[in-house]
């Protein structure tokens, strides 16, 4: 009874295991362009959708570290398909898509524009 069980558990993870590995192994190509293109250790303006400006520097260890006026806090971000996802003890998970723009990146969260990166 316990084996059938295995089995069956066993026989029902494998094609989900399939489908994570593969996808993470096809974005690799594009997580090693994102590290490149935004994590290089160098500050980068940001302007929230609320008005609010500050400085983001995300290195390429999964490190980084946010200033908004005078507060400051450490952040981990991981790549994610079409941007990153952030990490920080005051505003929780936050996964964002990243469009070009002239002088950075547009920040879309749920299509909306959530904040802007330039240099």
């Amino acid at each position: 009874m316990k084996t059938r069980l295995f089995i069956r558990r066993v026989v029902t993870a494998l094609p989900i295991s399939l489908v994570l590995f593969t996808y993470n192994a096809g974005s690799g190509l594009a997580s090693d362009d994102f590290i490149r293109q935004i994590a290089d250790g160098r500050a980068w303006v940001f302007k929230g959708e609320n008005g609010r400006n500050g400085r983001l520097t995300l290195n390429p260890d999964g490190s980084g570290k946010m200033k908004a006026g005078f507060m400051s806090m450490s952040t981990k971000w991981r790549p994610a398909p079409g941007g990153f996802c952030m990490e920080a003890r005051m505003m929780g998970n936050r996964c964002v898509e990243l469009g070009q723009s002239n002088n950075g990146f547009i920040a879309y969260q749920s299509g909306k524009v959530a904040f802007t990166l330039s240099r």
